[in-house]
């Protein structure tokens, strides 16, 4: 009887799974679960490998991508868990049940994001020790120009001097977007070999020859973290200095989560010297 009873618990997971299961669509990329990369951090910091340099520095690398699938299985799972699953009992009976174009869509746009990126977009002062900050605010809301939500993370600039900072791409890619918005201020827009489009948005000033449609290393400066923007070209302190990062993808430009993916690279800054 025992047997049977397991059994037969077995089978209505199966079929309470699977009907669920042919009804994802890919609006799962939209929501805003999917779309925060809210992954413990633990977890998240394991999806890196490193390299040391000549110069014995650790360098960042890239993304383990045996170690990204088991995540992108348990996040389409805790999407769909709370917006749309009503009957799930077993979360690797799931695995076997989601359809290959979600999954692989899912997992493309993941490795995407993470395997660009190289290194922490605000260059380290290693002679003065003038720190940054930052926190998750993504999905906030904003009021300036209409009620909107905050689409990105802002790092803080400790000693609130525009212009002190050097911004670093930090990805390699292709100078896309490079001007004034008046939301964004001084701004520049770098797509990188993934489809992704990485924001820099606030800038005091451009770096020396930057030019749209330049090709951009990960590592090379764009420009100085600044409080530009919520006005005419050239308005500035409407706001503490700080850059807003912004991480877009896909053709609809879908914001994804910057917060976690920084914690994770903020031991991978550039340095530079300001005496």
């Amino acid at each position: 009887m025992m047997a049977g009873a397991v059994f037969v618990y077995f089978m209505s997971c199966y079929v309470d799974i699977a009907a669920e299961c042919r009804g994802i669509t890919e609006d799962i990329i939209k929501s805003e679960l999917f779309r925060s990369v809210d992954f413990p951090y633990d977890d998240y910091r394991m999806l890196y490998y490193y390299s040391t340099d000549e110069q014995g520095i650790r360098q960042l690398e890239g993304v383990n991508s045996s170690r990204l699938k088991g995540i992108v299985y348990d996040n389409i799972y805790n999407v769909l868990k709370q917006q749309k699953l009503k009957n799930v009992h077993c979360p690797v009976m799931f695995r076997y049940m989601v359809p290959d174009k979600i999954f692989e869509d899912c997992f493309s746009i993941y490795f995407g994001i993470t395997n660009d990126i190289r290194c922490f977009p605000v260059s380290y002062d290693s002679v003065n020790n003038v720190g940054i900050s930052y926190e998750d605010s993504w999905g906030a809301a904003r009021s300036y120009g209409g009620d909107r939500v905050h689409e990105g993370t802002d790092i803080m600039a400790g000693n609130n001097e525009r212009g002190y900072f050097p911004v670093v791409s930090m990805t390699d890619g292709k100078v896309e977007k490079l001007g004034w918005l008046e939301l964004g201020g001084y701004r520049v827009g770098i797509r990188s070999a993934s489809g992704a489009y990485y924001y820099y948005a606030h800038l005091d000033s451009y770096a020396d020859g930057l030019k749209e449609g330049m090709d951009i290393k990960a590592g090379s400066v764009i420009g100085t973290m600044g409080d530009s923007g919520y006005g005419d070209e050239g308005t500035k302190g409407k706001f503490d200095v700080h850059l807003h990062l912004g991480i877009y993808y896909g053709e609809d430009e879908i914001s994804f989560n910057p917060y976690h993916i920084l914690k994770v690279i903020d031991g991978f800054r550039m340095e530079f010297q300001k005496y």
